[in-house]
């Protein structure tokens, strides 16, 4: 007995409050005229367009369209569209464009990824590591530490560790590679005479 008046309490308090303002449902909602006190179950106005004016005991809701920079993604009883208040900074690109039915999307530029509410740029692998996963517009790029058999020299967001070249041309491996370096090969005459020639060519 109890919990049927909990209810019944429930739903007068529900009725109540729909009497006294608006509540939202999916394509409808309350509406109380302050004209005449009625309250009207007014259909809302469909995305891309706002309310122009409210619905009456006879005619329904009027809906316009969302001018230019304005616009209203919902359904809605709203009395003007939304601006499209998105504006991509300097660091960011524009990956859907303002339309009745959207706001401006922004997304962070090729070499920088998103973190938080900023676009920083891809972090690059330093001398000794290389690229293991490329960054995104979403995430950083992942780096590790270049293999016993791989390099690489320089700093970098793209490049991956190279292999170690492996000597061929009757030349041999003068100097082990590392992760810093390139193997080095050459003759033994070009080692006497200290060749230029000494450089990481095969």
């Amino acid at each position: 007995m109890e919990d049927g008046l909990a209810d019944v309490v429930f739903l007068l308090l529900l009725l109540s409050r729909c009497l006294r303002e608006r509540i939202w449902f999916h394509n409808e909602m309350c509406y109380r005229d302050p004209a005449t006190g009625e309250t009207l179950n007014c259909n809302k106005c469909p995305p891309g367009t706002h309310m122009a004016a409210h619905c009456t005991a006879s005619t329904p809701t009027q809906c316009a369209p969302c001018g230019g920079d304005y616009f209203t993604a919902l359904w809605n009883y709203l009395p003007r569209c939304l601006y499209c208040s998105n504006f991509c900074n300097s660091n960011q690109e524009v990956e859907t464009e303002c339309s009745p039915t959207t706001n401006r999307v922004c997304r962070c530029r090729q070499g920088f990824y998103r973190l938080d509410d900023f676009c920083i740029r891809h972090t690059e692998c330093g001398p000794g590591h290389g690229v293991q996963t490329t960054g995104t517009s979403e995430r950083d790029t992942v780096c590790q530490k270049c293999s016993d058999d791989s390099f690489s020299s320089s700093s970098s967001a793209l490049d991956s560790c190279v292999k170690h070249q492996e000597c061929a041309n009757g030349k041999i491996k003068l100097l082990h590679g590392s992760a810093y370096q390139d193997a080095m090969c050459g003759t033994c005459e070009d080692l006497a005479n200290g060749s230029e020639d000494l450089s990481t060519s095969k």
